[in-house]
């Protein structure tokens, strides 16, 4: 059982609906339904049952809500304790975040972070997500923000669902495909795609234009990889090939040439996700600045990149 577990849980008990609760707890509907299973799973008990539109408490689920209220107020004090002792707080957070998601937001929350935590350091890995992921995995990086597409089963992750982006595919505005509205990667057949990644490796949206392109029926030819968004869209602009581009790595005013299509699937907008390595016990330190970024979050609200 998780602090987590029991926090959603009192949510729901006092919206007396997932929709509600879920809004409020910037996590999606299914998320929060499967962590409410999860712990029913857990105890041998069913929580609530439903009444209309509206999730009314079984016998189990009152005798929880009183100790779930108890446990968290005390789990409060004890955080509040700690954040007090400054001297408790030090030490040094290996952070993978990329540069994807390095603006403003995250920024300024790292910044107001070691203001509070004098004696706290915090180095960054601008890498891509399925490299972060890697070293989550590794166990060189202790936190990473990332484009959580591919799920492994050796991270814990706390699904971002008020942080969103999409994708874009990039063409040259004289291509067959530059006066579309929309993009499925079905119609992208028989292009060639020049796609960021580093050699033979795709990063995290190559790899899912890759296994998406797959999905539709064939394998996409791959001309070369970059690194560079500045070079994969002048190859682009000076040519017919096509690229497939997170949605904030494309400025048509810096690209006048380029027309940016956005793909018709919602499944295109990418999930992100704080990723800590499962099984290790994880520090104060850590446990504090997650939790710090996630009250950030509820405070700020969506945010788009």
């Amino acid at each position: 059982m998780e602090f987590r577990q029991l926090r959603y849980f009192v949510q729901i008990a006092q919206d007396k609906n997932y929709t509600t609760a879920s809004k409020k707890l910037f996590i999606s509907q299914p998320t929060l339904s499967w962590t409410i299973k999860q712990l029913e799973d857990e105890l041998g008990v069913k929580l609530f049952v439903p009444d209309g539109k509206k999730l009314l408490l079984t016998d189990d689920g009152e005798e929880l809500l009183v100790h779930a209220k108890s446990l968290l107020s005390e789990r409060q004090k004890v955080v509040e304790f700690f954040q007090r002792r400054e001297e408790i707080l030090c030490g040094h957070i290996h952070l993978g975040i990329p540069l994807l998601f390095g603006k403003k937001f995250f920024i300024q929350t790292f910044m107001q972070f070691m203001e509070q935590h004098e004696k706290v350091k915090i180095s960054m890995n601008n890498s891509n997500s399925m490299v972060i992921q890697e070293m989550v995995e590794s166990g060189k990086i202790d936190v990473g923000i990332v484009t959580y597409v591919f799920p492994s089963p050796s991270l814990d992750a706390i699904e971002l669902s008020n942080i969103t982006y999409s994708i874009l595919l990039v063409v040259n505005n004289k291509h067959r495909l530059a006066g579309r509205n929309t993009i499925s990667f079905a119609d992208l057949k028989g292009e060639s795609f020049i796609l960021l990644g580093e050699g033979n490796k795709d990063y995290t949206i190559s790899a899912y234009t890759m296994q998406s392109c797959k999905k539709a029926g064939f394998t996409p030819n791959v001309l070369f990889r970059s690194t560079d968004v500045d070079i994969i869209c002048n190859a682009v602009a000076n040519s017919n090939h096509i690229t497939v581009l997170p949605a904030p790595f494309f400025d048509p005013a810096q690209y006048p040439a380029l027309s940016g299509i956005p793909f018709g699937s919602p499944e295109t907008t990418m999930p992100t996700a704080i990723i800590t390595k499962k099984d290790t016990s994880k520090s104060l330190l850590v446990q504090t600045f997650i939790q710090y970024i996630l009250n950030a979050l509820q405070k700020a609200g969506p945010i788009k990149m």
